[in-house]
């Protein structure tokens, strides 16, 4: 009741959108220190295993931004300034990541979609980023957006990902009727690595007229009709 236009959390990420009161949401900002001091303190700087991770980091980088937060770290160095070379090497992983999925993050928010089994969403204007953090069994699926990706592009490798319908449809049908699939290669129904470990973004570039959305699915519904009249799944 006593917020503003935004609330912190410290040491905490909301597991939904924060809102007020009233119900109105509200952006947030969740705290979180390198360590386990909000100090510099030479013991906790030098526990090594007690330091949050560049993956650790990221991932709640992203937690945040997909639910309309940010994160804010403490750094605290030493009376100099300096900060030990582990901590470095993590924020020099994290720029290193953001270099390459920045668009994921800056300027970006909430997708409003459900989270998905594989990781989180982020959205900018018409461009819906998945982020995967979990690798998944053959390909992945983006729950209702059958017909409404115009492309999608691996941001860590600036490739093309694979988009199409599940890999034995007309044999088999899964998930949705209205689900999209996606892979990194081919074979369509084969498990590939994750092109980024730590979490691979996919840009997907979404349709936003009707014309569009038509042309999409067009090919897609043609593949399933084929595919359930021959009665075998795809090469």
């Amino acid at each position: 009741a006593w917020a503003g236009d935004f609330d912190s959390t410290e040491l905490n990420i909301p597991r939904e959108r924060v809102r007020a009161a009233d119900g109105s949401l509200l952006l947030f900002d969740s705290w979180f220190n390198l360590g386990n001091r909000w100090f510099h303190d030479e013991a906790d700087a030098r526990n090594v295993p007690g330091r949050k991770t560049a993956r650790t980091l990221l991932r709640a980088l992203v937690n945040c931004v997909s639910k309309d937060g940010v994160l804010s770290l403490n750094l605290a160095p030493n009376p100099t300034g300096a900060l030990h070379p582990h901590d470095l090497a993590t924020l020099r992983a994290i720029g290193t990541w953001l270099r390459q999925n920045g668009e994921s993050i800056h300027g970006a928010g909430p997708a409003d979609l459900p989270k998905p089994e594989w990781g989180r969403w982020t959205r900018k204007g018409d461009t819906l980023y998945a982020h995967i953090l979990e690798p998944g069994i053959g390909h992945y699926s983006l729950p209702g957006l059958r017909g409404r990706v115009k492309r999608a592009r691996v941001l860590a490798t600036g490739r093309d990902a694979i988009l199409g319908n599940y890999w034995n449809i007309g044999v088999q049908e899964f998930d949705a009727p209205d689900d999209q699939f996606l892979n990194f290669d081919q074979p369509f129904g084969d498990t590939h690595p994750l092109p980024d470990e730590t979490d691979t973004v996919i840009a997907l570039e979404l349709a936003t007229t009707d014309a569009e959305r038509a042309a999409l699915l067009a090919p897609l519904e043609a593949e399933r009709r084929r595919a359930c009249t021959e009665r075998h799944p795809n090469p």
